[in-house]
């Protein structure tokens, strides 16, 4: 794909504007959605999996309290969000690969926050990240959500310490399945995984194996490991100081399990497209979400896994403060799909955010679409071009606009 030619930024705005108010037409000539509308909902999805995580998490930290403890609330129908399958339901449904054993709708969601106000402000603000303890902050990511009739269909926060955090939705206004991912909070194992930044080699996508260039594909080793190593090593980690967790992690793969996140998602995927037919899937997340929802659209088209659905080609990715994933061999591999039309990424970064341009050297490098905004303007490239010391100029300059 080439670069797009916009020589100043006024060009770059108005091809940006262009881009949100026409909706683009697929090859049949029907409207695709709207950039914006499309990119809202992404965000608000992502959003919405800190909040939900937080909440769940709570649920069940309450539901451990003594009966006698003064800080035990007495939830009501906590089956309205919590409808997950115990372990003997799936080890005598072995077809069934989701945890969630009953669809939760924003319906549902809202009827348990209108019943359960009082549990929900109580929630401590460092266990709920965007939730923030204000209901209404949470209720209008919700409304977004319902307004595309959504449903999860999965939720995946079983083991939220160790292992990432997911969730698969159906968007029934727009035909979209989306797997969303949880960005990185504190003391879990996501920050560890962050930090494993060390090369992992990976062979070439059997899609474009043929047409291959040669050059060695290397991928973040801790996001690799997070969506592929198998989830009973993942499970047996025992509580270790803090770099000898990130020794851990470099050194303890075992992919010899096929019981990974990855084989989970596929499975839980073609259930969900086995009912939904024509829908289209997207992928998305913020921060470490956005890196392995790259991650994943690149091993869901490469490896065909979908290949059966075909509505399900190409698979789109948008990611919001991404964090780089692999090295220009990864990046070329990306190019080709994208020209095979396996898939399609886009990324969202704020002007003077480093984050996706972390890890800075090492050969790592971007993929895809880059929107990066700043307080003047928008500016649209292939792959990031800023650089570490472009970003935190930026950052600094209007820090120091603030204090002024």
């Amino acid at each position: 794909m080439r670069e797009p030619c916009l020589s100043t930024p006024s060009q770059r705005s108005r091809s940006m504007r262009a881009s949100v108010v026409d909706p683009a037409m697929n090859e049949n000539g029907e409207d695709e959605p709207k950039l914006l509308h499309l990119l809202e909902s992404m965000i608000a999805g992502s959003n919405f999996m800190y909040a939900f995580t937080s909440l769940r998490q709570a649920i069940f930290s309450n539901a451990d309290l003594p009966d006698d403890s003064p800080d035990k609330f007495n939830i009501q129908r906590s089956d309205l969000i919590l409808t997950q399958s115990s372990q003997a339901f799936r080890e005598q449904n072995l077809d069934i690969h989701r945890y969630l054993q009953n669809e939760v709708t924003g319906d549902a969601i809202r009827l348990f926050i209108d019943l359960n106000r009082e549990f929900i402000l109580s929630i401590p603000n460092s266990k709920v990240n965007t939730l923030d303890g204000d209901i209404d902050n949470f209720i209008d990511v919700l409304d977004k959500l319902k307004g595309m009739n959504f449903g999860i269909k999965e939720f995946d926060d079983e083991f939220s310490n160790k292992e990432l955090v997911y969730s698969i939705t159906v968007n029934r206004t727009n035909k979209r399945i989306t797997v969303f991912f949880r960005g990185s909070v504190l003391h879990n194992k996501d920050w560890p995984t962050n930090l494993c930044a060390f090369f992992k080699n990976i062979p070439p996508p059997c899609k474009i194996e043929e047409k291959s260039t040669g050059q060695q594909i290397r991928v973040h080793r801790g996001f690799y490991s997070y969506m592929n190593a198998s989830l009973l090593e993942q499970n047996c980690c025992l509580p270790l100081p803090f770099f000898r967790k990130i020794q851990t992690c470099i050194q303890s793969e075992d992919y010899s399990n096929t019981t990974t996140k990855f084989a989970e998602i596929v499975n839980n995927l073609k259930e969900i497209l086995s009912e939904h037919r024509d829908y289209k899937v997207y992928c998305t997340g913020h921060s470490l979400g956005g890196a392995l929802a790259q991650l994943l659209a690149f091993q869901l088209a490469g490896e065909g896994s979908l290949e059966g659905f075909k509505t399900a080609s190409p698979i789109t990715a948008i990611t919001f403060a991404s964090p780089k994933v692999g090295n220009g061999g990864f990046r070329k591999a990306y190019q080709r799909l994208e020209k095979e039309g396996l898939i399609r990424h886009i990324q969202i970064s704020n002007a003077g955010d480093i984050v996706p341009v972390l890890p800075s050297g090492f050969g790592y490098t971007q993929t895809g679409i880059n929107i990066n905004l700043s307080q003047e303007d928008m500016e649209i490239s292939y792959g990031n071009v800023k650089t570490m010391q472009q970003n935190l100029g930026y950052a600094l300059k209007h820090q120091k606009g603030l204090l002024d």
